[in-house]
């Protein structure tokens, strides 16, 4: 700020600050000080550490004429404090004590605001928090006592800060940020919003999932569908396509069906082929009437995010091979590491053609006729199955194909296999009564079911087919239309 006085003189072509009797010292020229006269020297540092200041007040401190005016902030441990308690003598930069016979002030022109200052500007601003820096310990605590009861004492929330020499200070803060929807997302939102116009109903939110990015000198967030990036920002989506291969001895069947008893949406393409070998037909006898199809790969994919391709063992070898790819993601990479887990379970089993397992029993009653020890055989494998998913199995009619599984104390559900479907024996409470946990346990079962009786009875490609509950298809193979796709629904 400058007084009326000097901007009069900056329109008159002068400079204010061009003193006649004020000239600068260059560096090595403190000696020359002495010859001038009576003077007036303003030297720096101010705390008389070094410098010049602290070469003229070595030279000129032991002559009582000669005085020192100390006209800033005197930290604690410096020279200029410790003159402001009068000693009787300085130690010198070179090691030796010098008699202090001068005179010593001190005014306070320092540009630092006291105490009642800074409770004033603090009142101004009333910020939620202050930090206190270059002070004494002992004076920033008081300032910082009054400033926390100055606030609640007019019911303001403040937290002073008081740290020491590069000691870190954290503070939350939450910046306001703003986006705009655009791109597919915003399509969705205003369809949305259209149909609830069109049905008389307000407009409801509707959840979305995007990306939040903001461009390059864009004052705003943009929420948008990834597939958006490259229309509104500089950005192209990347892909981490990642590939894994298992080592396999359990025919595709097998497989597919651990998978569809643990995950949901399996879906696969040329499915039928696999399975009818395998399951209906007994096995390799059934490669030869297909021609190529053993060697043909076999696709499933997982969820929409994990495709997992089936080859089949070379001529002359037991091993299979299982590729997994997915995208790299948290979703993907959780499902990938699932299947191969799931995988491992199954590999670390004894198969069931050679323990003589249900699957085994049952392919065999089927390729000799005998659907009474077929049924049997399917009842046991599917009370086995779900048992391993929703609790102990209690088979109570295996010639009629059904038994009652203990869901872990939440219901008692009964089973009928040649009917495939389900029905609550009793609740949770004991009194058969069946509360929301049985009634959604019964659901899950019903599901669980219907994918267990689609592996068991997969589409036919030719060969012998038979129901293992109507005996049909003892004869010979009708024609039939096969879908590109089979699908199966999971819980």
């Amino acid at each position: 700020m400058m007084n009326d006085s000097i901007r009069e003189q900056f329109t008159k072509d002068r400079n204010p600050f061009g003193f006649r009797h004020v000239r600068t010292l260059s560096r090595g020229a403190a000696e020359l000080v002495d010859d001038a006269g009576p003077c007036v020297v303003l030297a720096s540092p101010a705390m008389l550490q070094s410098g010049l200041s602290r070469r003229l007040l070595e030279q000129w401190c032991e002559d009582p004429r000669n005085a020192v005016v100390l006209a800033d902030f005197h930290v604690q441990g410096t020279l200029a404090r410790d003159l402001c308690s009068h000693p009787e003598d300085i130690m010198s930069q070179a090691g030796y004590r010098i008699p202090l016979r001068c005179q010593v002030e001190s005014v306070s022109f320092w540009a630092h605001a006291d105490g009642p200052q800074a409770q004033e500007f603090m009142r101004l601003l009333d910020p939620g928090h202050v930090v206190l820096v270059h002070g004494e310990r002992d004076g920033m605590i008081q300032l910082k006592a009054r400033l926390e009861s100055d606030a609640a004492a007019r019911g303001c929330r403040r937290e002073v800060h008081t740290p020491a020499t590069c000691e870190e200070v954290r503070l939350p803060h939450r910046a306001a940020r703003r986006a705009r929807i655009v791109g597919r997302l915003a399509a969705r939102v205003g369809a949305a919003a259209a149909a609830a116009e069109l049905r008389g109903e307000p407009a409801t939110a509707v959840p979305l999932a995007g990306l939040v990015v903001r461009p390059r000198g864009a004052p705003d967030d943009l929420v948008l569908d990834p597939r958006d990036l490259p229309s509104y920002t500089g950005l192209s989506r990347g892909r981490v396509l990642t590939r894994q291969a298992l080592p396999v001895r359990r025919p595709f069947s097998e497989i597919r069906m651990a998978l569809e008893s643990m995950f949901e949406g399996v879906e696969g393409a040329d499915l039928a082929a696999a399975t009818t070998m395998t399951m209906a037909s007994g096995g390799p006898a059934a490669a030869a009437d297909d021609g190529c199809a053993a060697s043909r790969p076999l696709v499933l994919v997982l969820g929409d995010a994990v495709e997992l391709t089936y080859k089949p063992p070379a001529a002359g070898r037991r091993v299979a091979t299982l590729e997994l790819a997915w995208e790299g993601g948290p979703r993907g990479d959780l499902l990938a590491d699932a299947v191969v887990a799931s995988c491992m379970m199954l590999e670390g089993e004894r198969g069931d053609a050679e323990a003589g397992g249900p699957a085994a029993e049952r392919a065999a009653a089927l390729a000799k006729g005998d659907l009474d020890a077929a049924r049997a055989a399917e009842t046991r494998l599917t009370a086995g199955l779900l048992g391993a998913q929703f609790g102990t199995p209690e088979v109570t009619d295996e010639a009629a194909g059904t038994f009652v599984l203990a869901c872990g104390g939440d219901a008692r559900v009964g089973v009928d296999v040649g009917d495939q479907r389900c029905w609550l024996v009793s609740g949770g409470d004991g009194e058969g009564v069946p509360g929301p946990a049985a009634e959604a346990t019964l659901t899950r079962v019903e599901a669980a079911l219907g994918r267990l009786r689609d592996a068991l009875a997969p589409v036919p490609l030719g060969g012998k087919v038979v129901d293992v509950k109507t005996g049909a298809g003892a004869g010979e193979p009708e024609p039939t239309e096969v879908k590109p796709t089979v699908t199966t629904a999971a819980v």
